[in-house]
C-alpha cells in the first residue's frame, strides 16, 4: 500500500500559510505591502481583538480589475513578475503571489475593489481557501480587504498566539515601521474603535520619526548621509546615551523595503560598540539604496530577511557611515567594490567581533583561571592590592590572586539590596509633586500592569491618563537623580513586551541594578574598592552579576608557581 500522499491544494495552502501568516501582524504586513504596491498614498488599518476577530485594511490605490479578483486569491498568481529574469530586478514589496492565498487558507476573507475607470466595484469572498462568486458592490476607488476569524480552522495555530496586548503591540510596531520607511503615505491604525496611530504625509523619514515619537529630542540625533558608487544611505542615529534593551527603536529599509536584517543590525551595533554596552541597542533609522540586482529579497516568504551580493562591502559601508556621523573629522576607508574578501572570511574577521586566539598571560597546559569557590571566605580574607585600568580590582585572596570586575561586582550588590528592600517593604521618599511619565502607544494597553509592577518595586504609581503613569514616591535608598532615567527606560521599553509580570519584576530589578552601578572606566580608590569587596562577601550572594556574568576569577598559587617553574 502506498505511503506517500499527494496533498490537496487546501492542505498545501494551510502549510504555506504557516510560513507567511505567523500572527495577526503578519496579515497586516502583507496587506499593507499590497496597498503600497498599488500606489496608495493613504492606508487605513482597523483591528478588533488584536486582529483575532477582524483585520481591515483599506487604501486608495489603483484597485483590482474584476477579472483579476479570483487570481488575487490564487497561490503563485502575481502582477509583479512574469518570468525568471524579473527576479533579478524586483522593485515591489510583494511579488511571490502567496500572501492573500495564505491568508484565505486560515481565515474568512472579503476583498472589495474598484478601478478608476469603473462606475462601481466588485467583491469576492473566500473561506478556508474556498472562493465564492464575484459580485458588484458600491465602493470607493481602491481596495478594501477584511480578514475575519484568523486561524478559525487551525486551532493549534491559534493557541500559539499571545495575549491581545502583546499581539496588538506587534501590530503597532509593524505599522510604525511602515510609517517611517514610507513617509509620503498617510497611515491610520485603530484598535477596537480607538485611534492608535494617525499620521499625515511627511517630507522625510526623519520628519515622520519625530512625528511618531515626539518624546525624543531632535538635538540628541545625528544625521547619517553617505554614498559610495551605487550605494547610498541616509537617516538618523541617536546619541549612545539613548539606548534600550531591545531593537525596539532600530528601523531599517533597503530600497524602500522595511527589513529586519542581521547583517544591517550587526553593522549598526559595531559602530556603537565602544559607547554602548553589550545587550543594549541605540535609536537608529537608516534607509539604504542600491541596485536591485545587488540584493536578493527572495530569501524567505516573509521577505524580512534579505541577502546582499557584496555582504562585506555593505556591512563596512553601513558601519562606517554611522560611525562617521559621530566622528566627522576622523577619516574612514571603505573597501573596493571589486576587490573583496569572501563574505565568509569577512564575517569571521570582522562582523561578529571574533578574534584570533592569543597567548594568555598565564597560559599553561591546564586551565589558567577558574572561578573562586562557592565557599566564600570572610571579608578580611580578600585584600585589595590595586585597581587596574579603571575596571578591575586586584585582590590578595586565600590560595592565590583574584581579579574582580568592578561593574558586575557593584551590580550584584545593588541587586541584593533592591531585593531585600522589596521583601522588607522599606522606606519611601515623597516627590514634592507627582511626576508623570509617558507610555509608548504600543504599551498603553498594559498601563495598569506596568503601574502595578512599579508599586511592587517600591514606588507609588498609578495610571493618570490613558498614556501616562504618575509616580508619587520612590524607594528611599535611591538617589532622586536616578529616578527619571530609570523610570523613563522601564516605561519606554515596557520591561520587554513579551515578558510575564514575574519576568518583568525581575527585569526591573536587573535594570535598576545596572543603571546606577560603577562602570568600567570609573575611577575607584583602594578604600572604595575594599568597601565593595567586603560588602559583596557579607551578602553571601552568587558570584555572578544578575545577567549571569562572573564577578571574580582567581589564579591559584600553584598555577603561578608552576608558570615560573617554581614547582
Amino acid at each position: 500500500m502506498a505511503e506517500i500522499n499527494v496533498l490537496s491544494d487546501i492542505v498545501i495552502n494551510k502549510i504555506s500559510a504557516g510560513e507567511v501568516v505567523e500572527r495577526p501582524a503578519s496579515v497586516v504586513k502583507e496587506l499593507i505591502e499590497n496597498s503600497i504596491d498599488a500606489g496608495a498614498d493613504k492606508i487605513s488599518i482597523e483591528v478588533e481583538e488584536a486582529g483575532r476577530k477582524l483585520i481591515l485594511v483599506e487604501d486608495n490605490g489603483k484597485g483590482i480589475a474584476k477579472e483579476d479578483l479570483p487570481l488575487a486569491l490564487t497561490r503563485y498568481a502575481t502582477s509583479k513578475i512574469k518570468d525568471e529574469s524579473d527576479l533579478n530586478s524586483i522593485a515591489t514589496l510583494g511579488f511571490r503571489g502567496e500572501a492573500l492565498a495564505a491568508i484565505c487558507a486560515v481565515s474568512k476573507v472579503k476583498v472589495e475593489s474598484r478601478r478608476s475607470n469603473s462606475p462601481f466595484g466588485f467583491a469576492i469572498e473566500a473561506e478556508g481557501g474556498k472562493e465564492g462568486e464575484i459580485y458588484p458592490v458600491g465602493a470607493k476607488e481602491g481596495t478594501r480587504v477584511s480578514v475575519r476569524e484568523l486561524f478559525y480552522n487551525t486551532p493549534a495555530r491559534s493557541k500559539f498566539l499571545k495575549s491581545d496586548p502583546v499581539e496588538l503591540s506587534h501590530i503597532i510596531s509593524l505599522v510604525e515601521s511602515y510609517c517611517i520607511t514610507k513617509p509620503q503615505i498617510s497611515f491610520s491604525l485603530k484598535s477596537n474603535g480607538s485611534t492608535v496611530i494617525e499620521v499625515s504625509p511627511a517630507q522625510s523619514g526623519r520628519e515622520r520619526f519625530f512625528d511618531l515619537f515626539p518624546e525624543f529630542n531632535q538635538t540628541d540625533f545625528r544625521e547619517v548621509k553617505n554614498s559610495l558608487s551605487s550605494l547610498s544611505i541616509e537617516g538618523i542615529a541617536g546619541e549612545s546615551s539613548k539606548n534600550f534593551s531591545s531593537f525596539r527603536y532600530i528601523f531599517t529599509s533597503v530600497n524602500g523595503r522595511f527589513v529586519k536584517d542581521k547583517l544591517i543590525n550587526s553593522a549598526i551595533l559595531k559602530s556603537y560598540e565602544e559607547t554602548i554596552p553589550k545587550g543594549r541597542y541605540p535609536i537608529v533609522f537608516l534607509s539604504l539604496s542600491l541596485p536591485c540586482d545587488e540584493v536578493d529579497v527572495n530569501v524567505h516568504p516573509t521577505k524580512k530577511e534579505i541577502k546582499f551580493r557584496q555582504q562585506n562591502l555593505v556591512y563596512d559601508f553601513i558601519q562606517k557611515s554611522v560611525f562617521k556621523a559621530f566622528h566627522p573629522s576622523q577619516p574612514v576607508f571603505f573597501p573596493s567594490m571589486d576587490k573583496e574578501k569572501s563574505a565568509e572570511q569577512f564575517f569571521k574577521e570582522k562582523t561578529f567581533g571574533s578574534v584570533k586566539e592569543s597567548p594568555s598571560l598565564f597560559k599553561t597546559d591546564f586551565e589558567a583561571t577558574t572561578p573562586i569557590s562557592s565557599k566564600v571566605p570572610p571579608p578580611s580574607s580578600h585584600k585589595v592590592l590595586a585597581v587596574w585600568r579603571k575596571g578591575f580590582i586586584i585582590l590578595d585572596s586565600p590560595g592565590g590572586i583574584s581579579i574582580a570586575d568592578q561593574h558586575t561586582l557593584h551590580e550584584r550588590i545593588r541587586f541584593e539590596e533592591f531585593r531585600h528592600f522589596i521583601e522588607s517593604k522599606g522606606e519611601k521618599k515623597q516627590f514634592l509633586e507627582t511626576r508623570c511619565y509617558a507610555v509608548p502607544r504600543n504599551l498603553r494597553s498594559r498601563i495598569d500592569e506596568l503601574s502595578q509592577i512599579l508599586n511592587e518595586q517600591g514606588f507609588e504609581a498609578e495610571a493618570v491618563s490613558e498614556n501616562a503613569i504618575g509616580v508619587r514616591s520612590y524607594p528611599a535608598f535611591l538617589e532622586e537623580r536616578e529616578i527619571d532615567p530609570l523610570l523613563e527606560e522601564f516605561i519606554s521599553e515596557g520591561g520587554e513586551i513579551l515578558k510575564t509580570p514575574k519576568e518583568l519584576h525581575k527585569s526591573v530589578l536587573v535594570m535598576r541594578s545596572c543603571r546606577g552601578a560603577v562602570m568600567l572606566g570609573d575611577e575607584l580608590s583602594i578604600e572604595k574598592a575594599q568597601y565593595l569587596i567586603d560588602k559583596l562577601f557579607s551578602l553571601n550572594a552568587p558570584l555572578t552579576c544578575p545577567h549571569g556574568r562572573p564577578i571574580i576569577y582567581t589564579i591559584r598559587e600553584d598555577e603561578i608557581l608552576s608558570r615560573f617553574h617554581r614547582r
